[in-house]
């Protein structure tokens, strides 16, 4: 009798076994196959908002009055609180880029363990290349936001970001410096470059000419000129085409959100978007720009018509920035028009002026309404830098 009992419980817990295995919530499915990897790497997570860190935005009164703040989110901007301790109701700033690194980690450890085949090969390098790609582009976001400038003199005892290279969640970690965050977004970047496409199949996935933007936009923010110009140099090599804003198969300047056809147009390398949290009325283009960036605009350059409108929110006496494509939040990722800018500035550092200007007048002739357009010139780095670095604002 006792063996039929033991038998008996034996089956039933089998089968509660196998019950459990298939009843299990498939939205907290894990990756296991080369296949569900790209799928993870598929479901694009939205850069942080970086731009909110810049002086382009400002917030006027009547619109500070409608947006969702918590309190204590407006005593933390609105007041000086040393060894502030509020909780936060969105600290999606923290952790969208954040997340973008678990699942990076979740997809490096099981491409870890993955079996490789004829089959699948090609499919495995890609993967392995896109999680570091997005790994290193998450790390850059939450540097740019949470720590100090590179600086080489002081990276190494400045405070930097936590490094998390593991999906184990209860691991505990302390910040890295500078020197070591850097480090391992080069690293991550240049670990990339061996594994992805020379060119993307879609500007949805990173490619090799994408991570060398990104190399060329970090190497730009560590003032190392020489090895963001290296950069620059492969990708326009590759990628040099403009796009014309005299063209209305380009941009639509009549069109509600002139910039809609770029979104994945020619000048496109890889297309990043930033997040924009919910209490931002919903998107942070509603913002106001600068007048005084808005008024630097020469009546003939078409920049200001396809990027700026009035009249369309709060504050109508203000412009608001619409540049993104199909009115969408603000683009962080790889364009060549900005590759072009990064090569004429560290041009210019290195005191090839000509060249600098060369780049700086093949991007901006394709912004002004056709022969209108006079290059600059300088005689100097000193000018050259001011002018590009004007340029590069607008």
């Amino acid at each position: 009798m006792k063996i039929w009992i033991i038998v008996t419980i034996s089956i039933l817990l089998a089968s509660c076994n196998k019950y459990l295995e298939k009843s299990g919530d498939p939205t907290k499915r894990v990756p296991r196959t080369v296949r569900d990897v790209l799928l993870l790497l598929d479901q694009q997570i939205p850069s942080g908002p970086i731009d909110i860190a810049s002086d382009q935005f400002f917030v006027t009164d009547p619109m500070f009055d409608i947006i969702d703040w918590s309190e204590p989110e407006i005593d933390l901007y609105t007041k000086w609180i040393p060894n502030w301790t509020g909780t936060f109701i969105n600290d999606d700033f923290w952790k969208q880029p954040y997340k973008a690194v678990f699942n990076a980690n979740i997809c490096l450890e099981t491409l870890a363990g993955a079996q490789v085949t004829t089959t699948n090969k090609a499919d495995y390098e890609r993967a392995l290349g896109a999680a570091y790609f997005e790994r290193a582009f998450a790390f850059t976001t939450i540097a740019w936001q949470f720590a100090k400038a590179y600086n080489e003199a002081t990276a190494k005892t400045d405070l930097g970001v936590v490094i998390d290279l593991h999906s184990e969640v209860t691991e505990k970690l302390n910040r890295s410096s500078v020197e070591e965050t850097y480090a391992q977004i080069i690293s991550d970047l240049e670990n990339s470059l061996k594994h992805l496409p020379e060119t993307g199949d879609h500007p949805l996935r990173p490619s090799q000419m994408a991570a060398r933007g990104l190399l060329a936009r970090v190497y730009l923010s560590m003032r190392k000129y020489d090895k963001a110009l290296e950069q620059c140099n492969f990708v326009l090599q590759k990628r040099n085409e403009l796009l014309d804003f005299n063209n209305p198969a380009d941009v639509n300047i009549g069109y509600v959100y002139p910039m809609q056809l770029q979104r994945y147009g020619k000048e496109m390398i890889y297309n990043k978007q930033s997040y924009t949290p919910p209490n931002y009325t919903g998107n942070l283009f509603y913002f106001p720009v600068d007048s005084n960036l808005v008024k630097s605009y020469a009546v003939n350059d078409l920049r200001k018509t396809a990027w700026f409108q009035y009249g369309t929110f709060v504050a109508d006496e203000f412009a608001r920035f619409y540049g993104s494509p199909e009115g969408r939040p603000i683009m962080s990722g790889i364009c060549v028009d900005e590759i072009y800018l990064i090569r004429a500035e560290c041009y210019a550092r290195a005191n090839e002026v000509g060249k600098a200007m060369k780049d700086l007048n093949d991007l901006l002739v394709t912004r002004w309404k056709s022969g209108t357009y006079i290059p600059f010139t300088a005689s100097t780095k000193e000018e050259a830098l001011e002018i590009i670095l004007e340029e590069r604002r607008k």
